[in-house]
């Protein structure tokens, strides 16, 4: 794999939750669809594989003293991006876990585990909606709500009326293994996304968060007192 960008890094294996990957899905309270995919993190998963580059974004962005306001006012608003998972009801969500949303505004690549494409855009071309239709259930079939996946994020930084935050967005997402499908009662629930910001700062952010008091802050330089306490 290529170098990776400052503010891009590759998941551990997740389990794959409410996959909009081939076809854009509504936003809730929004106008707006987006490419989407919710990943839930196991419980032996060292969050700071998540955090530390959330982290290094946002202080990157907006400088140390302003992240941690920034935290802060998310969390009073619910609105963290990194979700215990004991807030949803659902298949998969299991004490212990946490689960992130990530969007993105242009199609992934969707590969399986030897790297080649699940749906080839090629075939695409020309079809009529029917048969486009026919081809991304096809492709849905084999990467779905359950299976195991990895994701290449790309964090980006936003500064907009509803305030400042750094979001999960995402360019790649690879089949690692199968396992049992989420109950289809709860696969197409878009309940599960929060309202996306204004992505006109879509990949701005660049430049690493832990604690869970933000008000027990010790002052030094340490990135691992802002606050998070996950």
């Amino acid at each position: 794999m290529g170098q990776l960008a400052e503010n891009e890094f590759i998941t551990p294996p997740v389990r794959l939750h409410f996959p909009a990957l081939f076809k854009k899905a509504p936003v809730p309270d929004s106008d707006k669809e987006t490419f989407q995919a919710t990943m839930i993190i196991p419980q032996d998963v060292d969050m700071e594989a998540f955090l530390g580059p959330w982290k290094k974004v946002l202080v990157g962005r907006f400088g140390r003293e302003t992240a941690k306001k920034v935290i802060k006012q998310l969390k009073a608003k619910g609105r963290f991006p990194i979700h215990d998972s004991a807030e949803k009801d659902y298949d998969g969500y299991e004490e212990g876990t946490h689960y992130i949303n990530a969007s993105a505004n242009y199609p992934p690549l969707v590969i399986d585990q030897k790297k080649r494409p699940i749906l080839d855009a090629n075939k695409l071309v020309g079809k009529t909606e029917d048969e486009r239709d026919e081809l991304i259930a096809e492709a849905e079939r084999r990467i779905y709500a359950g299976c195991w996946v990895r994701l290449h994020i790309n964090l980006y930084a936003w500064d907009n009326k509803w305030g400042k935050g750094v979001s999960f967005g995402f360019k790649t997402v690879q089949l690692v293994k199968k396992a049992e499908p989420f109950s289809v009662a709860t696969q197409n629930n878009t309940d599960a996304f929060d309202e996306i910001e204004d992505d006109d700062d879509l990949d701005e952010g660049l430049d690493d968060l832990t604690g869970d008091e933000v008000d027990d802050l010790d002052g030094d330089d340490d990135e691992d007192d802002l606050g998070l306490g996950i």
